[in-house]
């Protein structure tokens, strides 16, 4: 039922919902209309759940944005990445420093997300697969680690302090 509703337009959701809804109601009993609209109120926020994002997808998607954009040199936008307590003391050109070597990158590809809560996590660790190619070697492969966390509505890269 959800995927049906999902796939409409939202035009075409509020009609087919407003002809079931008539037809419904004609049939039911004065007394089971409550009982009914509970239902259907009910059914209709568990599909809007359905259809919301995983922390892990998310996490994922900006941790993976966050490297492409440092690969592609632009360490501005990848410093956005980084939690708002880091920015307050570092710069944008410190955090590039740190990445230096990531003109080497060839391919970066997340190979898994873990959040330690199933209940609003706030913490997820990203585990990156980077191929590289140095000057006297062929192309070699290694894992990055990465700590994210929830501020105030959105996902943040962890930056480490050295």
């Amino acid at each position: 039922m959800c995927r049906f509703f999902s796939e409409l337009p939202a035009f075409g959701r509020s009609v087919v919902i407003s002809e079931w809804l008539s037809k419904l109601f004609a049939a039911c009993q004065p007394t089971s209309r409550a009982l009914v609209t509970t239902s259907i109120a009910l059914a209709v926020s568990s599909c809007a759940n359905l259809d919301a994002p995983l922390p892990e997808d998310i996490v994922a998607e900006r941790s993976l944005k966050r490297v492409q954009l440092l690969m592609e040199g632009d360490i501005d936008d990848s410093y956005q990445f980084t939690t708002p307590g880091y920015r307050s003391i570092e710069t944008a050109k410190r955090y590039g420093i740190r990445w230096a070597g990531v003109g080497m990158w060839n391919s970066v590809a997340v190979k898994s997300v873990s959040c330690k809560s199933s209940e609003a996590p706030t913490y997820c660790e990203v585990v990156l697969l980077v191929n590289f190619q140095t000057f006297r070697a062929d192309e070699q492969s290694t894992l990055l680690f990465e700590d994210w966390v929830y501020i105030d509505g959105d996902w943040y890269f962890r930056q480490k302090i050295l």
